[in-house]
Order: C-alpha cells, then sequence, then structure tokens
C-alpha cells in the first residue's frame, strides 16, 4: 500500500533542527548543536526534507526510514545526483529499526503516527525511546479533532 498511494514530502519548517532546538530550549531543554547533530526522520518518504536538511548543514547526519520502495529508491537517486555524503535512506518497516543505528539529536515523526494502526505508534515511541541522546528532542506530530474530520473524509476512514 505504501507504493501505490504515494505521500506528498515536502519542506515543513517545523521540523528543521534549528526549530527544534529553538523549540526545546524554550521549554527548559538544552539541545545539542544544530551544525553538527544527528537527525533521524522516521516514515521519511523519498527524503526530500532530510536531503534539504543535509544540503544545508553538511557537518551534521541525516537517516531516513520509510517502508515505501520507490520513495526510498528516488531519494536516493537525488541524493548520489547532489552528491551529498551524510545522509541515508533506508527502507524499512520501524519494527525493524536496527539498535546499532547510533544516538540522534532530533529524531521526527511527521504525520505518521496518525496514519498508522496503535501497534505501530508503540514502535514509534520505542524507536525514540532507544535512539534519543541524552539531550532528548523527538517531534511526533499527530493530526488531532475537530480539524482532522476533513481529512478523515478524503482518506474514507
Amino acid at each position: 500500500m505504501y507504493d501505490e498511494v504515494r505521500y506528498p514530502s515536502g519542506l515543513p519548517p517545523q521540523t528543521h533542527p534549528d526549530q527544534l532546538a529553538t523549540m526545546a530550549t524554550l521549554f527548559g531543554m538544552r539541545p545539542g548543536l544544530v551544525d553538527c547533530c544527528r537527525v533521524l526522520d522516521l516514515g521519511c518518504s523519498d527524503g526530500s526534507n532530510l536531503i534539504a536538511m543535509a544540503y544545508g548543514l553538511p557537518q551534521s547526519q541525516f537517516v531516513g526510514i520509510d517502508l515505501a520502495e520507490h520513495a526510498i529508491v528516488q531519494g536516493k537517486a537525488t541524493i548520489e545526483a547532489l552528491g551529498l555524503k551524510s545522509i541515508a535512506l533506508h527502507r524499512l518497516d520501524l519494527g525493524d529499526t536496527p539498535s546499532d543505528l547510533g544516538r540522534f539529536d532530533f529524531i521526527i515523526a511527521l504525520g505518521l503516527y496518525s496514519w498508522v494502526p496503535a501497534e505501530v505508534r508503540d514502535i514509534v515511541l520505542v524507536v525514540c525511546g532507544e535512539h534519543l541522546t541524552a539531550r532528548e528532542v523527538a517531534y511526533v506530530s499527530y493530526n488531532a479533532y475537530p480539524g482532522n474530520h476533513f481529512r478523515d473524509m478524503a482518506r474514507g476512514v
């Protein structure tokens, strides 16, 4: 299904490490340095968001995970065309996230949490818990009601 219905990619500003670090600081946290951070994107689609970050933050490292094979292949082609070395995309089920992936300063799960079954939501939280650094900044967005009723109607839920 993930390859049949393409998830639109984009560059949501709220997921950029600058924004995440600013919000974390405002809430009393002390996030790591943005210019040399590690970012994990769960449900990265074709990696467009991470690719833009990798281009702008060349000293940082970026990893994306998505189940959609076509999106990952497309993202890898873009990464190769741009010659980016600090980014890797992996076609994986979140439940198969390798434990040796390392720790990240920022973990992004944009929209994913709202679209997956409850057992996958639990896996998202487990991955965040196992792969965050001590400075712990995870961005997990969730479509809330009443505004999300229109999206549900379009999806046929």
